[in-house]
C-alpha cells in the first residue's frame, strides 16, 4: 500500500504599499521560532492545549528559514530599497540597524483564526544597543479549512508585522 503524497508550502511576500526609502544596509537577523514549531510538520491547533502535526502537509524550507526571507522581501518592498539584507548572508558589509524577531506564537486553527506574536526590535549597527523594541499579536481569519488558506493567512500576519517594523525604521532612518 502506498502512503499519501506530502503537500510542500512556503509562506508568500505580500503586497504593500510603500514608504519612504531610508539610507543604509539594514540587516535582519535569523528569526527565532519555538521548538514546537521548528519542525518540517505544518502546526496547527486543535484545542486550547492539543495541536497536530501534520505529516502530509510541510514547510518547504525550515519556517525560522522562510520567515526571515519573507521579512526581507516585504521590507524592502515596502522601504523601496535593496538596503534589507539577511544577516546570515552579510559577508562584512557595514550595516545601519539590525532588526531581529521573537516569535511566541505563529499558527491557529484550519477553518479559524491564525497569530503571530511575540517580540521585535531594532539594534544599532553593531547589535549591541537596542534602539526601539515591542511586542506584538497579529491575528488573521483563514478563508477555509485548506493548508493553503491556512499559510496564506499566516503570510498576512508577517505582511502586518513587516508593515510595523517598517514605519518604526521610517522614523529611525
Amino acid at each position: 500500500m502506498r502512503s499519501q503524497p506530502a503537500d510542500f508550502y512556503l509562506l508568500s511576500p505580500q503586497s504593500l504599499p510603500q514608504l519612504a526609502a531610508g539610507d543604509g544596509l539594514i540587516g535582519i537577523l535569523p528569526v527565532r521560532v519555538p521548538d514546537y514549531l521548528d519542525r518540517p510538520q505544518i502546526v496547527t491547533r486543535t484545542g486550547e492545549n492539543t495541536l497536530d502535526l501534520n505529516e502530509f502537509h510541510r514547510w518547504a524550507e525550515p519556517l525560522r528559514v522562510n520567515i526571515t526571507a519573507i521579512l526581507v522581501q516585504n521590507l524592502s518592498h515596502l522601504l523601496q530599497t535593496d538596503g534589507i539584507i539577511n544577516t546570515s548572508q552579510n559577508f562584512g558589509l557595514p550595516l545601519r540597524f539590525q532588526v531581529g524577531v521573537d516569535v511566541q506564537r505563529f499558527e491557529g486553527e484550519l477553518g479559524g483564526e491564525v497569530i503571530l506574536s511575540g517580540r521585535w526590535s531594532v539594534f544599532s549597527d553593531d547589535g549591541k544597543q537596542t534602539v526601539v523594541g515591542r511586542g506584538f499579536s497579529f491575528h488573521e481569519q483563514t478563508q477555509s479549512e485548506t493548508h493553503e488558506d491556512y499559510v496564506a493567512a499566516l503570510s498576512r500576519t508577517i505582511a502586518e508585522l513587516s508593515r510595523v517594523i517598517a514605519e518604526e525604521l521610517e522614523r529611525v532612518l
